[in-house]
């Protein structure tokens, strides 16, 4: 029992600014990585109830049989990809991000700032209730804050405002 708090007595000794990628890595990798990825798919689920995320969706075909499965992979890849590198540091990362910013660009003028802030937030604040809820263990007050930090930054890259 002692042996599954041994990490995470590390990463509290980790700064939850500067160490935010790496917290989350060890969290969404290592830590409880099922319940983390259910997490993010119910937060990416979430998104479709909000009615003008919905109108979109459809209105683009995003609810397409054909369009609704490459949509899931093509998003969940990109958040993977700068998820586990630091977008502020790696240039893979950052690359990333240019791409999925690319992509929702395309909506840009349909797309408004709030709903960009609540899928952001749900991302953000999914993982940590599922664990709590589900997990061996919740989220320490040191991980939240390390997972604000990161979605923060993120959000900010992604020219979304508070």
């Amino acid at each position: 029992r002692a042996l599954r708090w041994r990490r995470a007595r590390r990463l509290a000794r980790l700064s939850a600014d500067e160490a935010s990628v790496e917290i989350l890595n060890e969290m969404y990798q290592l830590e409880m990585p099922f319940i983390i990825t259910k997490a993010a798919e119910f937060a990416l689920f979430r998104t479709f109830g909000v009615p003008t995320i919905s109108k979109l969706l459809d209105s683009t075909k995003g609810f397409e049989p054909d369009n609704v499965l490459s949509r899931y992979e093509d998003t969940t890849l990109l958040i993977q990809h700068f998820a586990y590198f630091d977008v502020r540091s790696n240039q893979h990362a950052a690359a990333a991000l240019a791409r999925f910013n690319q992509i929702h660009g395309f909506y840009a003028d349909r797309i408004s700032n709030d709903d960009m802030l609540y899928t952001l937030s749900q991302f953000m604040l999914e993982p940590a209730r599922f664990c709590a809820r589900f997990g061996w263990r919740a989220f320490t007050p040191h991980e939240r804050e390390a997972c604000f930090n990161y979605w923060r930054v993120l959000g900010e890259r992604m020219g979304i405002r508070q």
